[in-house]
Order: structure tokens, then sequence, then C-alpha cells
């Protein structure tokens, strides 16, 4: 229905004298701009504040566009003035407005339109019901409201719509509308008839079923739904409800979210719970003349009913005919090629499986992958159904489709195997046979039987096997700690010397520490906790001396102390490092509760502990301690270098290692020391004691030239210790050494990245240890030029109190500023404005504080301030805006507060020419004569100087330090400098041209001059020519 008027967006929507046309015209411009101020005054205007009819229902056109546009209020107006809620005909709209409402869910809408009389049976073009539309969008508080103001007295048991209804209300567990359907006629049985796609063929017990409505599904049943109905797929009742899966999580399981799985899991046990009442209704309302309906797959109901009580199998055997041995479809997604026993198996009923066994089934039939009953008892563990099977006669020598027996079965998935025959030796595809299984078993009889029985006692599994490749007896019972069969096995002479794929031999798997070492002592404990006894620890002493002892009894036999794997690793290798404890995810000690944190804690206190024992044997047994393996590392490079073993033993491990003659600075393939990896780790016992025994703190790593103080300030706050750095400085760490580009340790912490701390002591420790503060790189960059470019403030505020000069360019003639300046340029590179404020403040002080005091900065660096400060004042800007906070007057004080403070300076005198204001000024030469000025130290120590010199303080004491360290360095220069020039010289004027770095050359010279000169007296004294004559001759 169209609307028969010409909109006009100009027509004044408040004339009250306005015509029919116009008036509705100015309506549907006011519906348009969300006016609901205008809608209530044109409604106003009527005489009865009521919306006309006419023949062209254009009130109930208003309504539709209002609520088409989510005009929520003016829908409400328009009802409440008379508006029509519906139509007697189908309109050119989509939906109804009932359908709109419904859509927008709002539940008020639905209600008022229903008051006023819309039709809960009206369709919208897809031939939908509102209903049935609000049940499919899971709006189900509208299908309650809808239900709740159905009229029952039109229901019409064969209208369309009524049974789709009734199919809502049983899916909906709605009992009062459920019963209220039946008592007006409607069919128990009656099949769907809508959403084909989604339940073809449905009767209202599936849609009970497979919404897990347990009321419903009683009610239906007490009034004789059809248990044996199936739909298109072949799906009765029971297999939708049998099939539902009530496991799904939305959850991730990532621990942010322990409460919502909480919820989850309880849910989840309720929808456990409804599924197996349902199933096990359904079934127990079977007739005795029922039929054994099988959906598409072979799944039958006797299948399912193998899956619950025994008297429902016995009552289904009593009353039909009942193939015992009928196997669902290979191709079946659930139960694939199972059989009534294998369901009986799966689901651990032990006297179904006797009435199946007693009524005909296969003990033996074979399911998907060739399993029969015995291997999934096997795989599920379960005693009870093991015996049950072996009672019967089940052959533990049938193969599954992988050449698997049982047992091997039970082996490969870590289940029991305690009641399978083990007298014959199969091997299964992978080349694992009974014995092998035998060798990882705390059994030496059955050992000795097999060995008796002439198997090979090498005899190895496939190279081929992903996990035992080429084990022997001897590797399994070694790796899982079996001592008996160890002894029993080298009495029969077995091999010490083969080796498994890897290249592992015996000794190295027993230098191993792993989980298997111990399994069955932790399964054991697991089990008795289970069971609710007493809480103890675990006992380790038993299963620690089998472990030591395993590895004297190879050693004993001749293995290779120093035999080699692929990787060049020897068993000791092996012995230092341990596998990552991986076990389940919780463990009950008794009535209280370990977590899984604490317990794997306990296992590695004990590896640990066993550890160094087993280091110590293979030490008494001379084992090389400098062996390379691959990539040339040593066994201290692998200590040094795992973090995970970072602990109180590794310094132990080190210690004895260094002892033992270990190399301390053995280089691998890529020229790292210990030293180099040790410091990595951030182990500081570890790099102190290496240091003690003399390793070169200062050796330079072959690819980049790294030191170890380089790897120290490699990295981010977190990463980065301070107590690292001031271990390596203490043992006369070069500070200023150069990687291959040039850079310094100072550069490292420049780049170090800002986002995760603002830790300044990280920069102290190098800069109050005298690092070249303004040392170049290749590319002629400073620590405070890289620290601009990574936007590491602190750094830049670290570096600039220490003295950094900002005048330094680098080799394309950039400035420190320029970093800073180019992201300024970028505002999509600004993130957090207030912060960027702050970082500018700091340039900007530092410099004004310079400029105030008359300190030079050359030309680039004062065209940039002044670019700086324009973009400063452009982000205050923004500040101000957004919050009336503004800095630029804050910046403009400082200037009047460095004068200020130079003025206060200029009035304190430290000796009768020298003022506070003067020190600022003086070189280096000049600062040595202050050191020792009483009254200028006392101002420096003084516990008010940084209140009294905020500003100029951090000037005072860098010139006092440059003193100290000019002062150290004057009388051994000027020995040197009387050892080869003239007494008479102005040395004093020299030196104050000559640099602090010139001064130690100077040094430097005359100590190696003094050792030529020591060494050619000596060759004189023994008569031998010097390199002249030599040369001469």
């Amino acid at each position: 229905m169209k609307l028969q008027f010409q909109t006009n967006e100009n027509a004044s929507i408040m004339d009250l004298n306005m015509m029919d046309s116009d008036r509705n015209a100015a309506l549907l411009v006011a519906i348009r701009k969300s006016d609901s101020f205008s809608v209530k005054s044109i409604l106003k205007s009527l005489k009865s504040n009521k919306l006309g009819t006419d023949p062209n229902w254009t009130d109930y056109t208003l309504l539709v566009i209002a609520l088409h546009k989510g005009r929520i209020t003016i829908a409400h107006i328009l009802i409440d003035n008379g508006c029509r809620t519906q139509s007697p005909k189908k309109t050119n709209f989509f939906y109804t407005p009932l359908f709109y409402a419904v859509r927008l869910g709002r539940i008020d809408l639905v209600k008022k339109l229903l008051e006023k009389g819309a039709s809960i049976l009206d369709k919208d073009q897809n031939n939908e019901t509102a209903l049935c539309y609000a049940m499919r969008k899971k709006r189900f508080q509208i299908v309650n409201l809808m239900f709740a103001m159905y009229d029952f007295k039109t229901v019409n048991p064969n209208n369309k719509d009524n049974i789709a209804h009734f199919h809502i209300a049983c899916e909906r567990n709605m009992m009062k509308v459920v019963k209220k359907f039946i008592a007006h006629g409607m069919p128990v049985n009656g099949p769907a008839t809508h959403d084909l796609n989604k339940s073809p063929g449905f009767t209202p017990l599936h849609f009970a079923a497979d919404n897990l409505s347990v009321d419903a599904v009683k009610f239906l049943l007490r009034n004789g739904a059809d248990v044996a109905a199936q739909d298109a797929r072949g799906l009765s009742p029971l297999h939708i409800a049998y099939f539902k899966d009530v496991n799904k999580s939305r959850c991730t399981r990532d621990g942010s979210c322990f409460y919502t799985m909480k919820l989850e899991f309880l849910e989840s046990k309720l929808m456990k719970l409804k599924k197996e009442s349902i199933v096990g209704r359904i079934l127990i309302a079977h007739v005795n003349d029922s039929p054994n309906p099988v959906d598409e797959n072979g799944v039958s109901h006797f299948h399912i009913a193998c899956a619950n009580e025994t008297c429902i199998v016995e009552r289904f055997l009593e009353h039909g005919k009942i193939n015992v041995n009928a196997s669902v479809s290979l191709d079946s997604k659930q139960l694939s090629g199972y059989t009534p026993l294998h369901v009986a198996v799966q689901y651990q009923r032990a006297k179904t499986i006797q009435v199946l066994l007693d009524a005909g089934a296969h003990i033996n039939a074979k399911a998907r992958e060739g399993m029969t009953p015995l291997h999934l008892a096997v795989k599920n563990s379960t005693t009870k159904i093991i015996e049950l099977l072996l009672k019967n006669n089940a052959d533990v020598r049938i193969k599954n489709d992988d050449g698997f027996t049982p047992l091997h079965f039970a082996f490969y998935h870590f289940a029991s195997d305690d009641y399978c025959s083990k007298t014959e030796n199969s091997i299964d595809g992978r080349g694992v046979s009974h014995f092998h299984i035998a060798c990882t078993k705390d059994n030496v009889e059955l050992v000795e039987c097999f060995l008796k029985n002439n198997v090979l006692v090498d005899s190895v599994v496939n190279s081929n096997e992903s996990r035992w490749a080429k084990f022997t007896g001897l590797h399994f019972a070694v790796y899982y700690n079996k001592r008996a069969n160890v002894e029993l096995l080298l009495k029969y002479k077995a091999n010490t010397s083969l080796t498994e794929e890897q290249g592992l031999s015996a000794l190295h798997l027993a230098c191993t520490q792993n989980l298997e070492k111990f399994s069955s002592l932790v399964k054991r404990f697991e089990q008795e906790c289970g069971k609710n006894k007493p809480s103890k620890s675990i006992d380790w002493t038993k299963n620690r001396e089998d472990h030591i002892a395993i590895i004297n009894l190879l050693l004993e036999h001749g293995a290779d102390i120093n035999a080699k794997e692929k990787d060049a690793r020897t068993p000791m290798f092996y012995a230092i490092d341990f596998t990552e404890v991986i076990i389940g995810t919780e463990w009950h000690l008794g009535s209280a509760r370990k977590s899984l944190f604490d317990f794997q804690e306990d296992i590695k206190r004990e590896l640990c502990a066993r550890r160094l024992e087993i280091i110590q044997i293979l030490l008494s047994h001379k084992a090389d301690v400098n062996v390379r393996a691959k990539c040339s590392k040593t066994i201290l490079h692998s200590i040094c270098s795992n973090v995970d073993l970072v602990n109180e033993d590794t310094d132990k491990m080190v210690s004895l290692f260094l002892s033992e003659g270990a190399e301390v600075d053995a280089v691998d393939e890529y020229g790292l020391t210990p030293l180099h990896m040790a410091t990595q780790n951030r182990d500081v016992k570890v790099i102190n004691l290496l240091l003690q025994h003399k390793a070169d703190v200062n050796y330079k790593q072959t690819i980049r030239q790294l030191t170890a103080l380089h790897m120290a300030t490699n990295g981010d706050y977190e990463s980065c210790d301070v107590a690292t750095i001031k271990a390596l400085i203490s043992h006369g760490a070069e500070l200023n050494a150069r990687d291959i580009d040039g850079r310094t340790p100072l550069h490292y912490l420049g780049l170090i990245d800002p986002s995760n701390g603002d830790d300044p002591s990280l920069f102290r420790c190098l800069l109050e240890a005298e690092c070249d503060v303004d040392a170049q790189d290749k590319n002629g960059q400073t620590p405070l030029y890289l620290a601009c470019s990574s936007n590491n403030y602190v750094a830049v505020e670290q570096f600039l109190k220490y003295g950094a000069n900002l005048n330094i360019e680098d080799n394309n003639g950039h400035i420190i500023l320029d970093p800073i300046i180019n992201r300024l340029k970028d505002p999509l590179g600004l993130v957090g404005i207030g912060d960027w404020l702050a970082r500018i403040e700091i340039i900007l002080h530092y410099m004004t504080t310079m400029i105030a005091a008359g300190l030079f900065f050359n030309k680039k660096l004062r065209k940039a301030k002044a670019v700086l400060y324009t973009y400063y004042k452009k982000l205050n800007l923004h500040i101000f805006y957004n919050t009336g906070w503004d800095r630029i007057d804050k910046l403009d004080n400082f200037f009047v507060k460095c004068r200020a403070e130079l003025a206060k300076m200029k009035g304190i005198f430290v000796d009768s020419y020298s003022s506070l204001n003067s020190i600022i000024y003086k070189d280096q030469q000049g600062m040595s004569k202050h050191v020792k000025n009483t009254r200028f130290t006392n101002i420096l120590n003084s516990e008010s100087f940084e209140i009294d010199y905020p500003l100029y303080g951090f000037i005072l004491k860098l010139q006092y330090k440059n003193g100290l360290r000019r002062a150290a360095l004057l009388k051994p220069a000027q020995e040197a400098w009387n050892a080869f020039c003239p007494a008479n010289c102005p040395v004093e004027h020299i030196f104050r041209y000559l640099s602090d770095g010139d001064l130690k050359n100077l040094i430097k010279a005359k100590v190696e001059n003094s050792f030529f000169k020591r060494k050619l007296i000596e060759s004189r004294d023994r008569g031998e020519p010097s390199e002249k004559m030599q040369r001469t001759q």
C-alpha cells in the first residue's frame, strides 16, 4: 500500500488548520526526521487527538514507516493515538508492525501491539509468523510474552501456523502452553511443516528432545507420543537426544575467565543430566511391540540402550527380534563400526556386557580402525571390564588396523595393561614387541621368560617409528628407570653401545631426567590420593636410588662415558638438563588439593637434587668437561645459556666444572663465551663465579663484536638488570667498548624500548662509572641521539644530567633534535599528547638552562629549538582547549627562574676569586684546583643542596666530578711528560689544551716505554744482541 499524498518537507507542521493530506505529509516528514515533538503537536491539533482512518490505510502505513526507521517513541505515540496495528490485506511492506517490533527486540512495543489487536498469526513475505520469527532469532522473552497473550480459542489443529507454535512451546518446555494446545485438540505426533531445512519431519517429541526439555518430554510420552517416529533423516527423538552435544564451550582457556568457565562447566553438567534423563525416559517408554528404529548410519535404539541400564537391554531382547551383532556404519562420526558390545564396553556397563555375550555377541568384533571391545577396554583403563572380557576368552593377540594388540594399545595410550597376557612376543608394525613393553614394567620374571624363549636381547624398534625409533629393551628399561630389568638385560649381555635413531646410548637416556623416570611412582601416588588415603609426600628415595644405580651399572658394563649423539652431545650434556615437567591439570591430595604449579615445583626440586649427584658420578669416571657439541658449545655454554637452569644449584654446577678444568673462556661457533651466555640470562652468581676464575670480561663476540657488557645492556627495562651491569663493571668491563657498528654499551641503553618501564638506575650505573656519554658510533650518532630516536625520554633526561653534548652532529649533519621534530611532523605518531608535552619540556628546560647561563649552542640547534617550541605551543593549545590547562606560562617562567638562580650563585664564593656561578664555566684543568676546596665540597654535600640549586646543581656536581677525574691524571701525566720532554716546559699551560683521553695516552706511552727499556736491559745483561744489531747482521 502506497501513501496517496505528496510529501512537502517545507510544510508548516504547526498549522492547526491544515488539510488531512497536508497533515499526513507533515507527519511523514516528522517521522523521517525522528521529530517526536512535531508528531505530538500535529496529533494534538486533532479534535479527538486520534488519527483518522481512511480506505488507503494511511495511519497503518505511517506506523509501519516509523517502525521501519526504528522510531520507537513515535511508534508508541501513533499507537496511543489510535493508529491501526493490523491490515486486513497484504501491503507492499515486507513486515507487519508486529514483525518490526520483534525485529527491534522491543517487548514493550510487542505487548502494546498485541493489546491493540495485532495478530500473532499474521505472516511476512517469507510466510513466517512473528512468533516463529522471534523463536528463530532467539528472542525468548518475546516468545514467552506472545504465548502469554495467545488466543487459544482460535486454535485449529489443522492450521500449519498453530502446529508450528505448538512445536515451539514443546521446544521451549512451556508446559502450560503445551497442555493448552493439547487440550484444544493439537495432535501429539503432528510432524513439522515449517522451517523444513532445520527440522524436516520433526514431531513435538523431536523438538522437546532436541532442546532437552525434560518436562515436555515427560508430558508428551504420557500422552502417547510415538518414540519410534523418524524424521526425514531417519532420526527418532531418542537419536536426537543421544547425539545432542552438551560439551560446547564459548570461553577461551587462557585463565582470564575462570568464573565464566565455572558457569559453563555447571551448565554443561546440568545439560548432561537432562540428556541422560530424556534418553532413559524414552527407552523406558518402549512398549513390548515397539520397533527398533535405525538411523541412516545404522545406529539403533538397541545400541543406545546398551549405554544405559541393563534392565532396558533385557527388555529389548525379550520383546524384539534384536541383532546383537549389528554394527554402525564405518562412515558414522559417532560409534563408528560399533556393535552393541562395543557400546557397552565404552560406557563400562559390566552387567550389560555379560547379557550381550550370553545372547551371542561376538567378543572379538572389530569396529573402526580394527578396535575390538578389548582394545576399547584397555584404552579406557577399566580393569573390571578387561577382566570380564578376558574371562570370556577375548583374544589378546588380535591386532587393530595399526598392528597393535591390546597390550601395544595400552603402552601407547599410557593405559593399564596389568591384565593382558604377555606370554606371546607379538610385534606391531612399528617393531615394538611385547618384550620391549615388558622392559618398561616392574615384572622382571616376565622379561626373563621372554629371554629364555630366545627373544633377542638387542632387538630394536623400527627406525621409522616416531617416538621409540631403534630402541632396544635396554633403552626402554633405562628410560623407565627399571633397575631390575637393566640388571637382567646386562646379565644377558645387552649391548650398552647401541644407539637409538638420534644417536642416544643407554647412558644418554640414563642421564636424561624426564617424567617417565618416575611415572609409575606418581601414578600410584595419584591413585592413593584418589582413594582419600591420608595425605603424604611422595617418597623419592627408592626411585632416586634406582636411577643412580642404573647409571653405575651401565658404567660398570663398559658404557662409553663420552659417547656422542647426532648433535655431538655426550651423556654429561643430558645430565645437566631436564625435560620440562608437564603433568595433568590438578592432583588431589586426600581431602586437600595441591595445585599443578606446586606439584611441578616439588618434582623440579627432586630433579635438581639428583642432577648434582649424577654429574659427580660422571666426573669421577673422567667425563670430558671440555667436549664440544654442535656449534662448538661446551658444557659450560649449555649451563650458562639455559634459562630454565637458573636456580640455586646453577652456580654449584659451574663451580664443579671449573674445578675439574672446564675452559672458562671457551668460544663457540658464534664467538660466544660462557660469560656472554650467563650475562644474557642475567645470572649474577654465575657471572661473578666466572669472573673470579679469570674469565675475560672484555672478550668480544666474533660476529657483532659484542662484549658481555653490551649484552647486559641489550634488551628492555624488564630484561636489563642493574646487578648484572654492576657485576661486570666491578670486574673491569670496558665501559666504552665498541661493537661492529661502533656502539658502546651506553648506546644500547639509549635504544631501550620505553614502553615497559622507566627505571633511571640502569643508566646511572654506567654514567656514574664515567663512561663516555658523547661517544659516537660509525654513523656519528651519540647515545643521546639514539635515545631521542627510540622515544626513550628517561634516558634523554639522564644523559643530559650527566653532561651529554647537544651540539654534536652525526655524519649526515643531523642534530639531536631532528628525530623528535620528525616525529612531531607526523600527527599519527603522537599517542598521548600530554606525555609528548612532558617529553618536549625536558629538552626545552635543559636548553633554557644553558641559554640563561650563556653556554654555547650552534646555529642548527638554536633553529631547531625554535621549531620545537612552535610544536610545543600547538600541542599545548590542543590541551588548553580540552582541559583549560595552559603550560606555556610555566615554560616562559622557567627562564626567569634560571636567571634568578644564576644571580644567587654569583653571590656565593668558594674562594677569593671564584663564585658558584663562575664554577660553571671552568675547564677541567681549572676544576682540578677546586676539588680540594673545603667550602665548595661542603656546599655540594649539604642536605639542602638540591633545594637551593634545583636548576644548576647538576652542573656543579658534574664540574666537580670532572675536576676529580682531571686531578687524578695530572700527577702521573706530569711524570710521563718529564720522562719525554725538558723539565723547563710550561706543562700546566700545555695541559690546558689536552683532554683526559690525551693525558691517559701520555701515561700509557710512558708505561710501555718503561717496559721496552726493561726488556732491553734484561737482554743486554744476558748478552743478547738488540733488534737493531740483529737486523744489521
